[in-house]
Parts: C-alpha cells; sequence; structure tokens
C-alpha cells in the first residue's frame, strides 16, 4: 500500500482497536486502500455499485472482509483514514464528498 503517513496509520490502528465498531473501521480503511492500489484508474463522484466512486470501493471493501455492512458515520472515518494516509487520499476524498456546496 502506498501509505504516505505511516505515523498517522499506525495512530488509527492504536487508538482504534480497542473495540469492534472502530477496528472494522480500520479494517476498512485498509481494504479500501488495497483495492485502490489494484486499480489505478481515476475516480468520480457517485455512488454503489460503480466501482470508480469512493462510495461503491468502501461498499466493496466492506464485503469482501465481511464487516456486515458499515453505518454512514463509519463510512466517513473510512474515508477520513484513506485521506490522511493513503498516495490516493485526496482523490479519494473528493469522490467520496458527492454533497459539496458550492
Amino acid at each position: 500500500m502506498p501509505i504516505i503517513n505511516k505515523e498517522k496509520w499506525n495512530e488509527y490502528i492504536e487508538v482504534n482497536s480497542k473495540n469492534g465498531y472502530s477496528d472494522c473501521c480500520v479494517k476498512v480503511s485498509e481494504r479500501v486502500m488495497e483495492i485502490l492500489d489494484e486499480d489505478d484508474a481515476p475516480l468520480h463522484k457517485g455512488y454503489y455499485p460503480d466501482m470508480q466512486t469512493a462510495h461503491g470501493i468502501i461498499c466493496k471493501a466492506d464485503d469482501d472482509i465481511d464487516a456486515g455492512g458499515i453505518t454512514g458515520f463509519m463510512a466517513g472515518a473510512v474515508a477520513q483514514m484513506v485521506k490522511s494516509c493513503h498516495s490516493r487520499g485526496s482523490e479519494f476524498w473528493d469522490s467520496y464528498k458527492t454533497d459539496v456546496i458550492e
């Protein structure tokens, strides 16, 4: 994984490993980053099942690790972790923010 901020990623792991809810966010984030590494096609705004969107990738990661359907709040935490730690984090975040008010 092209993690660009290993210190922050390790902090997320340490802080969120104390309960299943938070740990699930870390696991989904890790799978999201793996998916981003596997497919370097540009992302755009939109929703599942479009796999070139943050939402689609989060849903796939959730399914892949059998998390059981994460909440919207958890998806936001995943997006924040990916934004802060992965080389494609800004692109991912821009795709995630589908309801931008201009």
